[in-house]
């Protein structure tokens, strides 16, 4: 848990269902280990590769939720920067994969319903959620 600064783990039964949620308090409550205070600190920390970000002209920008963030200057208007959000690199190579696998050589026998059917399902998902 300290390693991945893993705070809750989820308690499933025997056929996959949640039955409940164990916490770093929880686990500290029943312990009367010396060691499970240092491993809730050690949780507690900062991860070290954490950084800042600077949105500025000439920033990478970040991937998150799918997305790629960064600043880019207006083209109607000269001097005016804003934040864009693009389609990350991960989501579209998993998009494509994904697209790929439903329009495969091997389906083509199949009916075109069933071809668009889940191509179809796939892009208005793709629209709602980010990958």
């Amino acid at each position: 848990m300290a390693q991945h600064q893993v705070r809750r783990l989820p308690v499933v039964d025997d056929e996959n269902r949640l039955v409940g949620v164990a916490s770093q308090a929880d686990i500290a409550l029943e312990a009367k280990d010396k060691s499970v205070g240092e491993m809730v600190a050690e949780i507690s920390k900062p991860p070290q590769e954490a950084r800042q970000l600077h949105l500025d002209e000439n920033g990478e920008g970040f991937d998150f939720l799918g997305f790629h963030h960064r600043m880019v200057e207006s083209e109607r208007k000269p001097g005016r920067w804003f934040l864009a959000r693009f389609p990350s690199a991960q989501a579209t190579r998993a998009a494509r994969a994904r697209i790929r696998e439903i329009t495969d050589r091997r389906r083509l026998w199949l009916p075109p319903e069933e071809i668009v059917a889940p191509t179809r399902a796939f892009a208005l998902n793709a629209r709602s959620l980010p990958m």
